[in-house]
Formats: C-alpha cells, sequence, structure tokens
C-alpha cells in the first residue's frame, strides 16, 4: 500500500495517495522479519499522507501528520521537508 500511496503521489495523483495510505495506516503494523522496510511504518506513511491530505483538503490531517513526523526519529531531507509543509500553515 505504501508503494502504490507513493506512486500516486508522484504522479499527483493526490486522491488515490491519500486513499492507499490512509488505508495502510488502519492496518497493524507487520511482524515479518525479513524484507520489510520500517521507515514505511515509522514515518514513510505519515509522510505520504500528510502530503496527499493537503492536495485534496484535508489540511488538518496533514497538520497533525506533520507534527507527528517531527516527533520521530526521521531523516535530515525528510525533516527539512515537514518543516517546509508545517510554515504553510503560518
Amino acid at each position: 500500500l505504501y508503494q502504490l500511496a507513493r506512486g500516486f503521489r508522484v504522479r499527483e495523483q493526490y486522491a488515490p495517495a491519500y486513499l492507499f495510505a490512509n488505508q495502510a495506516l488502519m492496518q497493524p503494523e507487520s511482524t515479518d522479519i525479513l524484507f520489510v522496510e520500517t521507515y514505511v511504518y515509522t514515518w514513510g506513511l505519515l509522510f505520504e499522507r500528510s502530503i496527499a491530505a493537503w492536495y485534496v483538503g484535508q489540511r488538518e490531517q496533514c497538520r497533525q501528520d506533520s507534527l507527528t513526523l517531527l516527533d520521530r526519529a526521521i531523516p535530515a531531507d525528510v525533516r527539512g521537508f515537514v518543516k517546509k509543509n508545517l510554515a504553510l500553515f503560518t
């Protein structure tokens, strides 16, 4: 679901990106230990949903997801994007 959300977001198809990211966030985290990208669960899905949420008019969801992301250990470049996205609210 993450790859679908990201793929739609990259193609600027924000409604399905939001749908897939939101659906994935409602699923329990995988308990598999092989071939699981942990960043997807720690920040990837929230990041994808936050971007798509802005474009589908779910601005409060975008803001909440962005604030949650800043409380997590995320890569510096992603942190920069999140901060820029939050600046849209000021």
